[in-house]
């Protein structure tokens, strides 16, 4: 199954984040999907 996600990486004391496309085999051992019909971003977040 594929997904949008959105990654979060820190590199050398710098933070980007982006939306990038996954399949579940990408997933490390351990790691979860959460489906989501909803979501937003306070502007003060």
């Amino acid at each position: 199954m594929s997904f949008k996600a959105y990654m979060i990486h820190q590199e050398e004391g710098k933070v980007t984040s982006r939306f990038v496309d996954m399949d579940e085999a990408q997933l490390d051992a351990g790691e979860v999907t959460i489906r989501v019909a909803y979501s937003s971003v306070n502007y003060k977040d």
